[in-house]
């Protein structure tokens, strides 16, 4: 949760590799890049804090100290030109937001995206952050010669509820205005809804609210994935929730008996998804593959 007292902390370093590989089939891209370690985004839920623990840091720290990878670009541009390299799908923001405030000093995420076009790279981009569109015409350049897609996360609809959820964020209305945005420049452009909290946000209602707005906006796909809570997550979001929403403790206790709820509840997640997205058009989803 965000800590008033203390102060935001951005320090430099350099990076010895910024293409990352990815194994998860179910993603249609093997590689990542992050320009930054840590968030300033404060997501409660975030499952990434663990990465700090590398460097010795608590997990809690997370979004107060963000290492900014000031040579990342260069470190890309050599690995691109190896003669290994397939110029394979990157998601730019595995593990964290590219767009987060830093990026308005440091603009790594836009010298990362001239690199990858420079480099013949097709690109993802996740990000919940309104700062895409001071990038736009960058954006609009690269889509007209490779595959680009843009993946917004949003949790929710409600504006009180998503300060309580991702404090440091953009709110809805403004979230929604960069999605706009982004599509009418004829990005291609998908909405993740994840994750999506049990009690909180995993209504039939709540998800119709945020797929009509999508819909809207001019989004091509829709997607949902359910909470997760590995080792890293639970330590921090279990102790948020009690401060928080205290009366779902017990439910979140015995539902979260592992890492992942019960294979029933995901199923009934992703079948709404499905319905939900097919009945608004937003079920574009061979879009978000580069072939």
């Amino acid at each position: 949760m965000v800590d008033s007292k203390i102060r935001l902390e951005i320090r430099e370093s350099e990076a010895k590799s910024i293409l990352h590989p990815i194994s998860v089939p179910k993603l249609p891209f093997k590689w990542g890049a992050n320009p930054y370690r840590g968030c300033e985004h404060d997501c409660w839920y975030c499952y990434a804090r663990y990465t700090h623990e590398y460097l010795q840091l608590p997990m809690g720290m997370f979004q107060h100290v963000v290492f900014a990878k000031i040579n990342a670009p260069e470190v890309l541009k050599k690995e691109l030109n190896r003669p290994s390299w397939k110029r394979e799908l990157v998601n730019i923001g595995t593990v964290t937001d590219p767009y987060q405030p830093a990026e308005r000093k440091y603009r790594l995420t836009r010298r990362l995206l001239q690199t990858f076009l420079d480099g013949r790279t097709p690109v993802v981009i996740s990000t919940k952050s309104r700062h895409i569109v001071d990038d736009l015409p960058l954006l609009k350049e690269f889509a007209s010669s490779l595959f680009l897609n843009v993946v917004f996360s949003v949790t929710t609809m409600d504006e009180l509820l998503k300060r309580k959820l991702e404090p440091a964020t953009c709110s809805v209305k403004v979230r929604f205005k960069a999605i706009e945005k982004v599509a009418a420049a004829g990005i291609t452009v998908g909405i993740v809804m994840s994750p999506v909290f049990p009690y909180l946000t995993d209504s039939y209602e709540t998800m119709d609210q945020l797929v009509r707005a999508a819909a809207d906006a001019g989004v091509s796909y829709f997607l949902a994935d359910s909470l997760n809570l590995r080792r890293s997550a639970r330590i921090y979001f279990m102790p948020y929730l009690k401060e928080t929403f205290p009366e779902l403790t017990p439910q979140y206790e015995q539902l979260y008996r592992s890492d992942y709820v019960p294979r029933e509840k995901l199923k009934e997640i992703k079948r709404m998804q499905l319905e939900l997205a097919a009945s608004y058009g937003v079920d574009k989803y061979e879009l978000m593959r580069c072939e």
